[in-house]
């Protein structure tokens, strides 16, 4: 760094150059001294004036009142149009209330409504056990009443002038075709009739006798599959008509014979081996060597259809 200094005689004549400049303002500021200078080199520097309060125009009164009157003007229409936007808030807020009564009120209903349908599915469920109950008494009491009897279906029609007489002798030929060591005699059998669709009912006095007719249809029918003849059927109790195949069972009441007769399908349809009847229960077979299975009431058969 230079460590040179400013001689002595050189800062007076400094001093006294400086002495010789102008700090006053001059009128001629923009005018140059220097005659070579372009006029285009000058900085031209004007004077702004501000207004004072003199200069602004005379407002007279009548000016401020048209003023007034103006905004009375325009707050005429806007204190009109705040109070239809009020009317119209108010009626918002009146048919909120409204709304929300109706909405409580109709909570009030559905529980109500709610409270009644759980009483109903109460009610309903106990309706539904006492049919439970009253449907296995009634089943109960058809199986004492007809744990005597037999059924002979698809038995030829009615003959004409058909009585009991004529329908116990038809039971005595089929006691005589199936082999009964005793033959059956009238005061055996409790009744006989037939039903609405020609089945042949019989009532014994004595439940071994329907044991002992329905084990020899069995062994009868059994014998003649083997040696390769027809089974029972009407040509062999010497009845009139084209010869038609007869079936006995146990008289089952409606409960149970709704069953067998979905078993029966589900044989033939291949989803059961086999399915009869005992005592006045049904059994059935899922497959061959398989346990017999007793059934009480479908849903038991359906699960074992599926």
């Amino acid at each position: 760094m230079s460590t040179q200094r400013t001689p002595p005689g050189s800062r007076q004549q400094l001093n006294k150059q400086n002495s010789t400049m102008h700090y006053n303002s001059d009128s001629a500021l923009n005018t140059s001294s220097n005659p070579d200078l372009n006029d285009n080199n000058y900085i031209k520097i004007t004077k702004s004036f501000k207004r004072t309060l003199d200069d602004l125009p005379f407002q007279p009164l009548s000016s401020i009142s048209e003023i007034k009157v103006m905004f009375a003007e325009l707050k005429t229409p806007q204190d009109q149009k705040f109070e239809l936007l009020n009317t119209a808030l108010m009626t918002i807020v009146t048919q909120n209330q409204e709304i929300q009564k109706s909405v409580e009120t109709l909570t009030h209903q559905h529980q109500d409504l709610l409270a009644k349908i759980n009483h109903l599915e109460l009610e309903n469920n106990e309706y539904k056990q006492q049919i439970l109950t009253l449907e296995t008494k009634l089943d109960f009491l058809e199986k004492c009443a007809r744990g005597n009897s037999i059924e002979i279906r698809n038995c030829t029609g009615r003959q004409t002038n058909e009585n009991k007489i004529v329908l116990t002798d038809i039971i005595h030929k089929l006691g005589l075709t199936l082999g009964l060591n005793t033959p059956i005699q009238d005061l055996e059998i409790r009744n006989i009739f037939r039903t609405k669709t020609d089945d042949i009912i019989v009532d014994f006095n004595s439940i071994l006798w329907k044991v002992t007719f329905l084990l020899n249809y069995k062994n009868y029918n059994k014998s003649k599959r083997q040696n390769g003849e027809t089974v029972l059927n009407s040509e062999h109790i010497n009845l009139p008509g084209t010869p038609r195949s007869i079936y006995i069972s146990e008289y089952l009441t409606t409960k149970l014979r709704r069953i067998f007769y979905i078993a029966r399908e589900s044989v033939k349809n291949k989803k059961l081996f086999a399915a009869w009847t005992a005592y006045g229960k049904i059994y059935v077979k899922k497959e061959e060597g398989t346990k017999p299975i007793r059934v009480d009431n479908e849903s038991e058969l359906y699960k074992l259809t599926l």
